[in-house]
C-alpha cells in the first residue's frame, strides 16, 4: 500500500510537471518569430531632439533592447505597433557632447526575428579630439576625430591634399581650394572629407630631398608616406621599371589632369610625388607632385589597359577577375547596368566602337537597338564579350598618331572563356581594317587568330594568350576591328557561344619601318658638323656683334657649317627686346683665342642649332658640342628641341632652387669658368618635323660661381672645345642611334 502510495506521488507529480512544461511551451509560442519595421536608421540633434516613430510589424510579441540615451513607447508589445523613439540631448554645460551612434534592437524569439534600428545623433566631433601633429595623424586610426594645428601643403590632388610638416606627410581628403605653400590647419575625421581647412598664410614649400625609388624599391614596403622621385617609361597610364630583372609599376592617384602620365605614353619620364601604399603586386601608388618628360622612348601609335576602368572596379566586389580566377563569374554588362553609363559614355568618347553578330544576320556595328545584342561586359580592368548565340567584338579608335603611313604591329591578350562545367568556348579571332592599310596577307581580314587553350572538357583553363599581326600602309583614319571569326556562334561552337575576353592592346610601329611612310624627299641630311678654335675659322665676319645690337638669324651672330648645311646663331634678343632697346642690356659677340663667344649672356639669351628639312616621325637625332661660362656669367641652361611645333626638353630635366624659385635646366656650367661641359643628347621625334632645330637657353641670372646677377656684365659665354686634336667634340648634328 505504502509503494503504491508512493508511485501515485510520482505520477502526480509527473502530471504537474508536464503541464507546467506545456504551460510554458503556450507561453513561448506567443514570442514573435519574425520582426520588422519600416525605419532601418535615426539621427538626432544635439540640442531639443524632437521624437521619432517606427511602425514595428510582428507576428507576436517582441521587446526592446535600447541604448541610456534612448527612450522607447512602448518597450514591449505584439503585432503591429507604432512606436515613439526619443533622444536625450547630447549636450552638457560647456556645449554639445561627441557625436554617437548605437543600435536600437527590437526582438523576437530568434537572432533572426530582430529589427535592428541605427540611431545616430549629433554632436561636437572636436569636444575631446587631440590636437595632433601630422607624424601622430599618419598613425591614427581610421574614425578618429583630430586637430592639426599647422601644416604645409606639399601638394594638391583633385579630392584633397598632402600636408607635411617636413619629416612627416600625411593625406588629408578636402574640397577646399588649397595650393602648394599654404599652412594650413585642419578638423577631421581620419579616412573622412576634414570638415574644416584653414589657409592661416600662403608662401612655398621646400621638398625634402627625395628617396630614390630606382635604388631602393626592391626592399621599399610603402608603409609610410614618402616623398620619392622614380623614373621609368610610361606605358598604359602607369610608369613601367626594371630592377634586377623585376618589373614594377608606379599608378598614379588621385592626380590632377596636367599631371597624368597618360598625357606622356611612350615616354621616358621623371616622377615626384608622395607614395601611399602598394595597392597591386609590385605596385605603388603615388600623389604626384611633378612629371618630368625626358623624350619618347618608344613611338606608340596606340596603347590600352583598360586601368582607366578602376573608378568603376575598384573596391567593387561585383566585379570578377574571371582570368584570375580561372573561373566564370557573373559580369554586369556595361550596355545595361545603371551603374556603368559614365563608363559607357566615356568608352565612346575615346573613340571605341562595338560590332555584335547572330544567327542569319550579318556583322553589325554602332549601338545595338536590343538587350541580345548587347554583349559587353566589365572585367578586373579589362573586357569580356558575347553570351549564348549572340557574338560581339570591338572596334578601335582611328590611328590619328600615324603621320601619312606606316606598317603597324597590332598586339594584344585575349582568350576564350568557359563554362562552369570547364567546358571550353573553342574559337577563333579575326581582325580586319578598313580606312587604309591590309594584313600580311595581302588582304583587309587577317587569318585566323587561334588559342593554344586547352580544348578538353574538364581540363581546358582560362589563360592569356599574346596575339600580334602586322598591317601594312596604315593611315590616321585606319580602324581595326577585333572579333570572333564567326557572326553565327553555331558555325564555330557546339555550345552555341563564342564569349571571350580581351586586354593589353598596343599598336607600334613595325619593326623595321620608316614611320611616316618612307623618308621624305626632302629630309634631312645629316652629319652636319662646324669648325672652332682652328686658324681657319669661317665666321670672323659672321659672328661678331657689336654691344647693344640685335642678332638677327642669318646676317649676324651665326657660324656656318663646314660639313652639311646648318647654322649656329645666337639669339641676344629673346626675352630682351625692350631692354636691348633700351640701353639696358649690353651684348657683344666676339672671338677669342679662336672661340665664339658673347659677353654679357642674360637670361632668355639662346644659342640655336639649325639644319634645314624634313625629320621624319621616330627618326633619333644626336648633338654634341662644347661649351663654358666665366664665373659671372649665367650658370643654369637647357637644351631643347622643336618636335613638330612644341619645344620639348633634349636632356635630363634638373632643378635648383634660387632665391625660393625653382629653375630647370639640363646643363650647368663650371664655376672655375675654365673647365668645358660636355653637351650630348639624342631626341627621337614623335611627329614629321620641318628642320632640326636645337636650342641651348640661358634659363637664370645666378652666376656659375654661386652669385646672383643683377644686370649683364663682362662676364663671358663661348663655344669651345678641350682637345682641338681630334673632331670629336666638334659642334655637330648627326642621326642617333
Amino acid at each position: 500500500m505504502k509503494r503504491l502510495y508512493t508511485l501515485l506521488k510520482i505520477a502526480a507529480a509527473t502530471l504537474a510537471f508536464g503541464s507546467l512544461l506545456a504551460s510554458c511551451q503556450e507561453e513561448e509560442s506567443t514570442v514573435a518569430k519574425a520582426v520588422l519595421g519600416d525605419v532601418s536608421s535615426m539621427t538626432f540633434s544635439a540640442k531639443n531632439p524632437a521624437a521619432q516613430t517606427v511602425t514595428v510589424y510582428s507576428d507576436g510579441d517582441w521587446h526592446t533592447t535600447a541604448p541610456e540615451w534612448i527612450s522607447v513607447d512602448p518597450a514591449t508589445g505584439n503585432g503591429t505597433t507604432l512606436v515613439t523613439v526619443t533622444a536625450n540631448e547630447n549636450v552638457d554645460a560647456g556645449g554639445m557632447l561627441e557625436p554617437r551612434k548605437d543600435t536600437l534592437i527590437i526582438s523576437g524569439n530568434t537572432l533572426a526575428s530582430r529589427l535592428i534600428i541605427i540611431v545616430n545623433q549629433e554632436g561636437d566631433a572636436y569636444r575631446k579630439a587631440e590636437h595632433l601633429t601630422v607624424d601622430k595623424i599618419a598613425a591614427l586610426a581610421d574614425g578618429k576625430a583630430y586637430i592639426l594645428d599647422e601644416a604645409t601643403v606639399a601638394a594638391v590632388t583633385t579630392a584633397g591634399f598632402v600636408a607635411s610638416n617636413g619629416t612627416a606627410n600625411v593625406y588629408i581628403k578636402s574640397s577646399e581650394s588649397v595650393t602648394v605653400g599654404d599652412v594650413v590647419s585642419v578638423k577631421a575625421v581620419k579616412g573622412s572629407a576634414a570638415d574644416e581647412v584653414t589657409v592661416k598664410s600662403s608662401g612655398t614649400f621646400d621638398y625634402p630631398e627625395a628617396l630614390n625609388l630606382n635604388e631602393s624599391i626592391a626592399s621599399y614596403t610603402g608603409e609610410t608616406m614618402d616623398y620619392v622621385t622614380v623614373a621609368g617609361v610610361v606605358s598604359g597610364g602607369n610608369l613601367a621599371l626594371t630592377v634586377d630583372e623585376v618589373d614594377y609599376s608606379i599608378k598614379q592617384v588621385d592626380c590632377p589632369a596636367d599631371l597624368k602620365l597618360s598625357n606622356y605614353n611612350g615616354h621616358k619620364v621623371e616622377l615626384s610625388g608622395y607614395t601611399c601604399g602598394l595597392i597591386g603586386a609590385k605596385q605603388f601608388g603615388i600623389l604626384t607632385t611633378d612629371v618630368k618628360d625626358k623624350g619618347l622612348d618608344q613611338l606608340i601609335y596606340f596603347e590600352d589597359d583598360f586601368e582607366w576602368f578602376a573608378p568603376w572596379t575598384d573596391g567593387n566586389a561585383s566585379i570578377p577577375d574571371d582570368v584570375a580566377a580561372n573561373s566564370v563569374g557573373s559580369s554586369p554588362n556595361i550596355f545595361t547596368t545603371a551603374a556603368l553609363k559614365d563608363l559607357l559614355t566615356e568608352f565612346q568618347s575615346r573613340g571605341y566602337g562595338y560590332i555584335w553578330g547572330w544567327k542569319g544576320q550579318e556583322w553589325s556595328d554602332g549601338t545595338p537597338d536590343n538587350g541580345n545584342k548587347q554583349t559587353m561586359y566589365l572585367q578586373k580592368n579589362y573586357l569580356k564579350f558575347g553570351k549564348t548565340s549572340y557574338n560581339s567584338g570591338i572596334i578601335l579608335p582611328a590611328l590619328a598618331k600615324i603621320n601619312d603611313t606606316d606598317d603597324i604591329d597590332l598586339s594584344f591578350d585575349w582568350c576564350w572563356c568557359m563554362t562552369g562545367a570547364s567546358k571550353p568556348d573553342i574559337m577563333t579571332l579575326t581582325i580586319t581594317v578598313s580606312g587604309g592599310g591590309v594584313f600580311e596577307n595581302g588582304t583587309e581580314i587577317s587569318d585566323e587568330i587561334t588559342s593554344s587553350q586547352p580544348t578538353e572538357d574538364d581540363l581546358t583553363k582560362l589563360e592569356w594568350q599574346h596575339a600580334q599581326v602586322r598591317i601594312k600602309g596604315a593611315t590616321p583614319t585606319t580602324k581595326v576591328t577585333i572579333r570572333p571569326t564567326n557572326n553565327d556562334p553555331s558555325i564555330s561552337s557546339t555550345r552555341k557561344q563564342n564569349r571571350w575576353y580581351l586586354d593589353n592592346i598596343k599598336v607600334l610601329p613595325a619593326e623595321g619601318s620608316t614611320p611616316g611612310g618612307g623618308d621624305d624627299p626632302n629630309e634631312v641630311k645629316l652629319p652636319v658638323e662646324w669648325s672652332i678654335q682652328t686658324d681657319a675659322n669661317n665666321f670672323n665676319e659672321t659672328w661678331p656683334l657689336a654691344n647693344g645690337s640685335a642678332t638677327e638669324e642669318g646676317v649676324s651672330g651665326y657660324i656656318a657649317s663646314v660639313t652639311g648645311t646648318g647654322t649656329i646663331w645666337y639669339n641676344n634678343e629673346a626675352g630682351n627686346a625692350a631692354d636691348l632697346a633700351s640701353g639696358k642690356k649690353k651684348t657683344k659677340l666676339d672671338i677669342q683665342a679662336l672661340d665664339p663667344r658673347v659677353t654679357g649672356a642674360w637670361p632668355g639669351d639662346y644659342c640655336q642649332f639649325k639644319v634645314p628639312g624634313v625629320v621624319s616621325k621616330g627618326k633619333k637625332v644626336r648633338i654634341t658640342f662644347e661649351t663654358r661660362t666665366s664665373a659671372t656669367n649665367p650658370k643654369y641652361w637647357k637644351l631643347i628641341y622643336l618636335d613638330g611645333n612644341e619645344w620639348k626638353a633634349a636632356a635630363e630635366i634638373k632643378t635648383d632652387k634660387v632665391e625660393g624659385t625653382d629653375v630647370e635646366f639640363t646643363h650647368a656650367m663650371n664655376a672655375d669658368g675654365a673647365t668645358n661641359v660636355k653637351v650630348d643628347a639624342t631626341v627621337t621625334y614623335s611627329v614629321k618635323t620641318e628642320n632640326v632645330v636645337f636650342r641651348f637657353v640661358c634659363q637664370s641670372a645666378m652666376g656659375a660661381g654661386g652669385d646672383m646677377l643683377t644686370a649683364p656684365n663682362g662676364g663671358t659665354w663661348r663655344l669651345a672645345v678641350t682637345d682641338i686634336s681630334t673632331t670629336e667634340w666638334q659642334p655637330r648634328i648627326q642621326w642617333g642611334e
